[in-house]
């Protein structure tokens, strides 16, 4: 028997609800109401793992169930029924609603052995979509350092920006890697925000087939003072090994010692009595100072895949230039390998806890550091062209588009310490062939003209050029900025790319960012959508996109003349940077483009933003679990 308290105006079919996410053991044959203060459970006890599930899904206000068969191989492999559950069972445009359900398993929540639950939320309505980046660092959690032989992936998509609260779940559904297992348990805690716009995931490898559960043995760990025989701190110890209870355990196996004390001796033996299930043993110590043995590794990423550039052995106490029990990541930053940069974005920062409650120290400590290398370029201040690399995924992308040739330099460049740079240069002008083409596929596009520009990226090794970056592996994102006298409603901005002879339309979002992985000629152009005759206007809908319904008539404004405060309407040609159609054959140059020679250094406020791969790798210590 149990007693429960539920909310006073809760239905019979919630309180059903509510004892059976709770307190239901075994397989539940019958939920049954006695009378207002009594319910009986008839529940039978199963001996295997059920592969035959009922699922009981709570969309909006309405409960609906279904019959799924999840074999226990599958189940293995995606670490539980809850990600299992996250990934096949929640539908498009709604989310696990964590409000909901019982303790720590709220959202998906289990009635007895062969049913779950789950609470779901509509996403938001009028989404604001925005892109963001999730970086998922693929592991094994084997060892202390679970950078040891880990890769990272990086993907990029769009989602709500007013109402984020699903994200975590979105991220797991869409971009779980295959036989890796981001959520173990029954929340999203292995998805974490790093910014407004960046997301880090832990991805976990499972075995290709599940083995035999080893035999776990507990010992009761007794530190005896040798000179007192007196006990000075106690700890326990777990042996998973397969085997079961161990004769001995070796001074180097244990974990912790007490403050102001070393190891009398290499080994100990483990008695045959039991404490609660554990053995106990004694473990001698004698007076001394313990310096803990700190190994601390440094990692880049090639292609994804995590490589240690660097290791330091070293002792915890040594590091710890303020006493505080703690190293801190400021007190690690004169070990970081020249050439690179710890990474900021990180679930917690890497920091070295050699002291667990002043008690006792730590016999071992391991840690892996993530490194971004250093290679953004500042231009010089003489230099109206040059743009900075600004994303923290730019060095990546690019360290990975360079040639055979260029990327052998490259290396050898980190390897000695030297400056990297990578250098995009933008250019207030465009050669004569690429104007043509802009201008011919502008013309035929029925495009308003702003301006052109031609964007280079030119690799720099200790100031000096080892060649230009035609063309990158991934896309990065730049921006552009838009004069705010030529936005409107119904107009569009675009971007044209002339590369190779031919000319392709980018789309530039609200905030003038646009995508791009060639670099050559470009030219910013907007068009204005036309609007019909009444006679020919169908019935529109609210909220209708004006581009694929050409029938909405954009808002009729007055044209706005440009700007005569900080800009000047100079025709010399030497200084103005709008590219200039032949009037007799082309009449849709606005002169509301021709501003100044500082429009373009607006325009020229074009910084790769990276919203590919971001460094966000979270960081844990086993010492502390």
């Amino acid at each position: 028997m149990s007693e429960v308290e539920v909310p006073y105006d809760y239905t019979d079919k919630e309180i059903k609800n509510y004892i059976e996410e709770r307190y239901s053991t075994g397989k539940i044959e019958s939920i049954t109401k006695v009378d207002d203060n009594a319910w009986v459970i008839k529940c039978v006890t199963v001996k295997d793992e059920a592969e035959d599930y009922t699922v009981y899904i709570n969309k909006d206000g309405v409960e609906t169930s279904q019959k799924i068969h999840v074999s226990k191989d599958d189940q293995y492999m995606y670490g539980g029924m809850y990600q299992y559950l996250k990934i096949n069972c929640v539908p498009d445009g709604y989310h696990v609603d964590y409000k909901k359900g019982a303790g720590t398993y709220k959202g998906i929540v289990g009635g007895g052995s062969d049913s779950y639950r789950i609470y779901l939320a509509k996403n938001n309505d009028k989404p604001v979509m925005k892109k963001f980046t999730v970086k998922i660092l693929k592991t094994t959690m084997m060892g202390e350092d679970y950078f040891n032989h880990s890769e990272v992936e990086y993907h990029t998509f769009e989602y709500d920006s007013k109402d984020t609260t699903g994200i975590e779940d979105y991220v797991i559904k869409k971009f779980s890697p295959k036989g890796y297992v981001i959520s173990s348990g029954p929340v999203a805690f292995d998805v974490y925000q790093i910014d407004d716009l960046t997301y880090g995931a832990i991805a976990c490898k499972m075995p290709e087939k599940q083995g035999d559960i080893p035999e776990i043995t507990t010992y009761k760990l007794h530190y005896i003072d040798s000179a007192t025989n007196k006990e000075v701190y106690s700890s326990t110890y777990s042996n998973s090994k397969l085997g079961g209870k161990l004769d001995s355990i070796k001074a180097s196996d244990i974990i912790n010692l007490p403050v102001g004390y070393v190891f009398d001796g290499n080994s100990f033996e483990v008695s045959n009595i039991q404490d609660n299930g554990s053995y106990l043993v004694n473990v001698y110590v004698k007076k001394g100072e313990f310096k803990t043995p700190t190994t601390i590794n440094f990692y880049r990423s090639d292609n994804g895949k995590l490589i240690q550039i660097k290791s330091v052995n070293t002792y915890a106490q040594d590091l710890d230039l303020d006493k505080d029990g703690i190293v801190s990541t400021d007190e690690l930053e004169s070990l970081c390998p020249s050439g690179y940069k710890r990474s900021s974005l990180s679930f917690s920062d890497e920091q070295i806890h050699y002291t667990f409650a002043n008690d006792s120290v730590y016999t071992n400590c391991v840690l892996g550091i993530y490194l971004e290398e250093l290679s953004t370029v500042v231009a010089p201040s003489s230099s109206k062209d040059a743009a900075s690399i600004s994303g923290v995924n730019s060095n990546e992308v690019l360290a990975n588009s360079l040639t055979k040739e260029q990327k052998k330099k490259y290396d050898a460049a980190v390897k000695e310490g030297k400056k990297i740079e990578f250098k995009p240069v933008v250019k207030n002008e465009v050669n004569e062939s690429d104007k043509k083409l802009l201008l011919a596929y502008a013309d035929k596009a029925d495009a308003e003209v702003v301006n052109a520009f031609d964007i280079e990226i030119e690799l720099l090794i200790n100031d000096e050029s080892k060649g230009l970056i035609p063309e990158t592996s991934e896309k990065l994102t730049f921006k552009v900025a838009i004069p705010e006298n030529l936005k409107k409603n119904g107009r569009k901005f675009y971007v044209l790319r002339a590369h190779d002879g031919k000319v392709e339309k980018l789309p530039v979002n609200e905030d003038g960012t646009f995508e791009t992985d060639k670099f050559s000629s470009y030219m910013l152009v907007y068009e204005d959508v036309k609007a019909t005759t009444p006679e020919s206007k169908p019935e529109v809908k609210p909220g209708t996109d004006t581009e694929t319904n050409p029938a909405v008539k954009p808002e009729t404004k007055p044209a706005v003349k440009p700007s005569t405060g900080s800009t000047t309407t100079t025709t010399d040609t030497k200084k103005n940077n709008t590219v200039k159609k032949d009037v007799k054959k082309n009449k849709k140059v606005n002169t509301s483009t021709k501003t100044s020679s500082t429009l373009f250094t607006g325009l020229l406020g074009v910084s790769i933003i990276g919203l590919g791969a971001v460094e966000v790798l979270r960081r844990r210590n086993k010492k502390f679990n």
